[in-house]
């Protein structure tokens, strides 16, 4: 299953990177990286970015092999060449200005060379996201993303706690320990544990039933105002 994942560095920049979780032969858990999303949240925004990459890195191999730099470089490289096999003498001034040239030449080629792999790095990054996007849409955001899970997403949720909340509901608001039992079909200690985890107030004890069970009342913002 393919997820991002979020990481603060020690500098403070933010790192996301599309992740695969897998389990390796011994069944443990591992993760395969799948692709770096240069800080964005999302597949969406991650491809955009590539793509203004893209554009920008094209751009500049557009100018590098244009015909004033690139065949230029490589015409001279020739001329020089031929007059090193020609025995040809060069005067110490223009001696440093070959040399001068030559350097420049490798620095255009070194440059070209990492534009091209940088292209190269961009499309097979986009193939990755672009296969994976797919899978990561019909994902939770939170899944996708791990920043925007909840705090306490279980918080709430639990199968008493829901039982406990829906049996208030439905008796007005006010109910005994012994009526969510009855509703919910927990034991006591669990229910007593889920009502008090619902924030609800202690009203009082029944005057009747065995050992008197106390009197839930769900609290709400229109409760406290009323009292």
């Amino acid at each position: 299953m393919a997820y991002i994942k979020r990481c603060t560095t020690k500098a403070g920049t933010v790192s996301t990177a599309l992740v695969e979780a897998y389990r390796d032969n011994q069944g443990r858990p591992r993760q395969r990286l799948l692709a770096n999303l240069y800080g964005e949240p999302d597949t969406l925004r991650a491809l955009a970015k590539l793509a203004a990459q893209r554009e920008a890195l094209r751009k500049e191999m557009g100018e590098l092999t244009a015909p004033d730099n690139l065949p230029a470089a490589n015409q001279f490289y020739e001329e020089v060449t031929a007059r090193g096999l020609e025995s040809f003498e060069h005067g110490s001034n223009e001696r440093d200005e070959v040399e001068r040239l030559l350097a420049a030449r490798e620095r255009l080629l070194r440059r070209i060379r990492q534009v091209e792999k940088a292209l190269a790095a961009i499309a097979r990054a986009g193939n990755v996201i672009s296969a994976n996007e797919r899978a990561c849409l019909r994902l939770p955001p939170c899944v996708i993303n791990p920043a925007l899970r909840k705090v306490n997403p279980a918080k709430g949720n639990g199968r008493v706690q829901k039982q406990a909340k829906r049996a208030l509901i439905s008796l007005q608001g006010l109910a005994s320990t012994s009526d969510v039992i009855a509703w919910s079909g927990a034991p006591h200690w669990s229910v007593r544990r889920a009502v008090a985890s619902l924030g609800a107030l202690k009203v009082r004890r029944s005057p009747t039933g065995r050992g008197r069970p106390r009197i839930w009342r769900l609290y709400s913002e229109t409760n406290q105002l009323s009292h």
